[in-house]
């Protein structure tokens, strides 16, 4: 699932920044401006959500399996 969203959302971030405003004069800040705010959204809802990824984690690893 986490494949799928990553090429979602890289095609539509390629999609969106191929427009001929972003590569007029000083217009790729916005560029910029938009991946950033993206990328803290991303961040700060990782770090919300991070105490639930490391209930589903709980144990793994910790006792050796048989094989």
């Amino acid at each position: 699932m986490f494949n799928v969203y990553t090429t979602l959302f890289r095609m539509v971030f390629i999609l969106a920044f191929a427009f001929t405003f972003f590569s007029q004069g000083s217009n790729v800040t916005y560029a910029y401006a938009i991946l950033g705010t993206f990328t803290l959204v991303a961040g700060l809802i990782l770090i919300i959500l991070y105490p639930k990824f490391l209930k589903l984690t709980e144990g793994v690893g910790a006792t050796p399996r048989r094989h």
